[in-house]
Order: C-alpha cells, then structure tokens, then sequence
C-alpha cells in the first residue's frame, strides 16, 4: 500500500512539474527580475578577490545587474529562453541596498534553501498575468572560481515557483573585478540555452 501511495506520489510531482514547465514553454514574455544579493556571499578573502566589500555592495551589484539591460546581445536571455524579456530591476535594486558588509565575504560557502528562494519570490510581482525570471545568488567562490545561483522562474501574480535550475559555473577571466565575475554570469546563461530545450 505504501509503494502505491508512493508511486502515485511521484505521479503527481511529475505530472505538476510537466505543467508547470509547460506554463513557461508557452510563455511569449519573461519578466527579467535581476540578481538578487541579498543573501549571497563572497568566498575568499579581503586579500585574495574581495578586498574592498564596500564597492561590492554599493557599485558592483548595481554593475552586474545592468549586464542584460546594458549588453543584452551577450548577455543575452532572450536568445537563451526564445522569449521577448522585459527588464524590471527595480525591486531588486532596492533589496540589493540593504546588504550590509558585515559577513559578506567568508570563508565559508553557503547554501540557499528552498524556503530561502520561495521568500525570494514573494518580494517581486509585475502587472498582469506571467512568468518572471531571478537569479537568486548563493555565492561568488574566489577559491574555486565559481558563480553560483538559482535561475528562478515564478508567477508574477500568485508567486507559485515554476521551475528552479541550479548553476556552478567557472568565472572564465575578463579584465577588471566587474567583468572576471560578470563572465561567470556568461556562462550560465550560456548554460541555460542548453538546458531549456530539455526542460
């Protein structure tokens, strides 16, 4: 009686997420929501990557957000998704401003939850009915060269999660602090062009 109970279990999360996926599959617009930093930490050190915390969290995450609005032919999500994308970084910007320095950068890598990116959610809505997209960073790794984040696609209106996808993906280089970080951005869009025709 368990295993049937189970199996069906399983049926229904499949047959949910099929939905789900299929509910963005059909979507003509993306609502792109930002970076949000809000919990996101920098692995390293002050000596070794991250040596001004201060421009980090009053230049750079406005720097890094601007990406897709500023250079959407490289950083380029509607290519990615097959979408017309429709920029909105204006809760993002404000949540950003209220990072503080204290405990930003660590040496110890952190975990978002999936009670951590459902709270993400509830604080970003948009006129009528869609699919929005965030980047709900967990952590840049100067250690190990990484990007890490959850790309969130959520209802604007209801804020029911759609899909989640998580991306590890190597910061590549690029000249300057913005852009060594901003080519790991890169990369998991990159990424993502692959992923989402077998979503």
């Amino acid at each position: 009686m368990r295993a049937v109970l189970l199996m069906a279990a399983i049926g229904f999360s499949s047959a949910t997420s099929a939905q789900n996926v299929e509910k963005l599959k059909s979507a003509d617009e993306i609502v792109w929501f930002g970076m949000d930093f809000t919990k996101a930490k920098m692995i390293g050190s002050t000596d070794a990557g991250f040596s001004d915390p201060d421009a980090i969290v009053n230049q750079y995450f406005d720097a890094w957000n601007h990406l897709v609005l500023n250079e959407p032919k490289k950083y380029n999500l509607a290519g990615a998704l097959s979408k017309t994308i429709k920029n909105d970084i204006e809760a993002v910007e404000k949540r950003n401003d209220e990072v503080t320095v204290e405990g930003l950068v660590t040496y110890d890598v952190n975990k978002l939850t999936d009670e951590d990116l459902k709270a993400y959610v509830a604080n970003y809505t948009a006129e009528g009915e869609g699919v929005g997209l965030l980047f709900a960073i967990e952590n840049f790794d100067k250690t190990a060269g990484k990007v890490r984040l959850y790309a969130v696609f959520f209802d604007v209106q209801s804020h029911e999660i759609i899909k989640t996808q998580y991306y590890e993906q190597k910061a590549t280089g690029g000249f300057g602090f913005r852009n060594y970080w901003a080519s790991g951005i890169y990369q998991v869009i990159k990424q993502m062009k692959k992923d989402y025709p077998r979503w």
